[in-house]
C-alpha cells in the first residue's frame, strides 16, 4: 500500500504560525505552543494512517479532528 501524505494548505501553515505564536506571546513561553504542537502531530500522524478515523463533515470527502480549542480539517484526495 503507498504511503499516504498530508499536505498542508499555505494558508493552514500562515494560521498555525499565527496561533503559536499568539500563544507563545500571551504566556511568555513556548510551552502551551509545543502542547499544540505535540497534539497536532499526533493527529496529522493519524490522519495519514487511517484517514476515516475522524467526523466527516457536510463537505465532500472532507473530515474533521478536533483537538480540544483547535481543529483540523482535511480533505482526502485520491492521487494515482
Amino acid at each position: 500500500m503507498a504511503k499516504r501524505i498530508v499536505e498542508w494548505t499555505q494558508t493552514a501553515i500562515r494560521q498555525r504560525r499565527s496561533i503559536l505564536k499568539y500563544w507563545t506571546i500571551r504566556n511568555g513561553s513556548t510551552t502551551y505552543a509545543e502542547k499544540i504542537i505535540r497534539i497536532s502531530e499526533k493527529h496529522t500522524k493519524s490522519i495519514s494512517e487511517n484517514p476515516l478515523t475522524f467526523r466527516a463533515t457536510e463537505f465532500p470527502d472532507t473530515h474533521v479532528a478536533a483537538m480540544g480549542y483547535f481543529s483540523i480539517y482535511y480533505k482526502i484526495i485520491h492521487k494515482i
